[in-house]
């Protein structure tokens, strides 16, 4: 929880050497705010491991957060539904 009364979390998987499969979730506040402090927490606590993050939805309000801690889109796809 931050000062302002803002709070979120995050899940992740830690298999060394990296952490995956990082969730987040802003209950309340600003996501990116929000995003950005759970994202710093999450690397002061393993500084040395390398962090990926999948299956994003393109609109997720935390994605300004990932981008502004250095975080890159390696790539994207487009899944479709066909209906038989």
């Amino acid at each position: 929880m931050l000062q302002d009364g803002s709070y979120g979390w995050i899940i992740f998987r830690k298999k060394i050497p990296t952490l995956s499969h990082v969730i987040m979730h802003t209950w309340q506040g600003d996501p990116v705010v929000v995003g950005k402090e759970l994202l710093n927490r999450l690397h002061i606590l393993y500084p040395r491991l390398d962090t990926y993050a999948e299956n994003i939805y393109s609109d997720d309000p935390h994605i300004p957060a990932y981008l502004s801690l250095g975080y890159f889109e390696a790539f994207r796809r487009t899944e479709m539904i066909a209906e038989l």
